[in-house]
């Protein structure tokens, strides 16, 4: 989980801009040298139509691991994130530990926003690959409107089982990270995998 500029990602889709398309693709490539001569052309075309056509794609029903690796892409293309202490935790801590107390005690708001990173928030297609891995980027004012709702959760898991309990701690955590961010001015990523 990170602070990005999301703004700055998007102004590379439909912008036509064939040195973005070399660069990104390039690295893309470069990060991930055991990957076929095919599955690097797919690669490649898919930055690339990003690019010359924009997001998200018709016509495709499921992004896969090469969609999911080109938006890790055009999220990193130019851009200094604002790093969170969120990777000292895996993924499953927000999955099995604070989603199902969300669920049961968070508003709508808080619900659908935990929702879009347990699943995924896809930018190429309508859903995210299959084999768990998955990415979310929420803009800051989306961040802040969630935010009361978070810390409404974070509360009553401090109140109802301690602030020393592994959940409450982990919602006291995740709302500080939340925080960083939006005091940062920032857009949100968080990604799995």
């Amino acid at each position: 989980m990170s602070g990005f500029s999301m703004p700055k990602m998007r102004g590379l889709f439909r912008s036509g801009d064939r040195e973005a398309v070399e660069r990104i693709a390039g690295g893309l490539i470069a990060k991930h040298p055991y990957w076929s001569p095919e599955t690097r052309e797919r690669a490649r075309g898919i930055v690339e139509r990003a690019i010359v056509h924009g997001v998200p794609f018709p016509g495709l029903e499921a992004e896969d691991h090469l969609h999911f690796a080109a938006a890790c892409a055009f999220v990193a293309e130019g851009q200094e994130h604002h790093g969170t202490l969120a990777s000292v935790f895996g993924a499953d801590a927000l999955e099995r530990g604070l989603w199902p107390r969300v669920r049961k005690l968070g508003g709508p708001e808080a619900r659908a926003f935990i929702r879009g990173l347990v699943t995924g928030i896809p930018l190429f297609g309508p859903s995210m690959p299959q084999d768990g891995e998955v990415y979310a980027a929420v803009s800051l004012a989306k961040l802040r409107a969630f935010r009361p709702g978070l810390v409404d959760v974070r509360d009553q898991l401090i109140y109802r089982h301690g602030p020393k309990d592994d959940n409450a701690e982990f919602a006291a955590e995740f709302c500080g990270w939340i925080d960083e961010i939006i005091d940062a001015g920032l857009d949100l990523w968080y990604v799995t995998g």
